[in-house]
């Protein structure tokens, strides 16, 4: 149970390091995120978008340390998973290190986003619930998808396909946690 448990937190840190913006992200291969439709969906003007893109920025900025101590926590415990013996006092040392730093991200990300919401209007930041309500239904529509009772939106992510359709019982090559 133990070995699932630090497996399971690897694998999570590395995700969560593969998630964050980082130095290998500001090269010309670089993924720009389309802010398009959140900007059609807030009505943003170029000058609000340009400041959560600043406000980003310096959170990135402000998170790089701290990711930079994930990374290196991350492989220390890889290195000690991988000791026959495994030491688990070390183990639960460093899961213990690596779930202080990502309170510290968390505190960041708290600390920043009053500064975003600050560059919105009230009936923009009224449309925020409609998104969040959103998010909160994305595991059901998912599902929803899967069970072929609806087709996913034209362009989504997860291969299925130029216009959104997918064929029966297909998931993109996914198969559901639940099975």
């Amino acid at each position: 149970m133990k070995i699932t448990t630090t497996l399971l937190s690897v694998l999570f840190c590395g995700g969560v390091l593969l998630a964050q913006p980082g130095p290998r992200d500001r090269g010309p291969m670089a993924m720009v995120p389309q802010t398009d439709p959140l900007k059609a969906f807030l009505s943003l003007t170029d000058a609000q978008l340009q400041s959560l893109k600043d406000v980003q920025k310096a959170e990135r900025d402000a998170a790089e340390p701290v990711m930079e101590q994930i990374a290196a926590k991350s492989k220390e415990l890889r290195e000690a998973l991988h000791q026959n013996p495994v030491d688990q006092a070390q183990v639960d040392k460093l899961k213990a290190a690596l779930a202080d730093l990502q309170k510290q991200l968390q505190s960041l990300r708290d600390q920043f986003q009053p500064q975003a919401l600050n560059i919105l209007n009230a009936q923009q930041k009224t449309a925020l619930a409609t998104l969040q309500k959103a998010l909160e239904l994305i595991p059901a529509a998912q599902q929803a998808v899967f069970f072929n009772l609806l087709d996913s939106p034209q362009g989504a992510p997860g291969g299925f396909g130029p216009t959104g359709h997918r064929g029966p019982g297909m998931m993109g090559g996914r198969m559901p946690r639940d099975y």
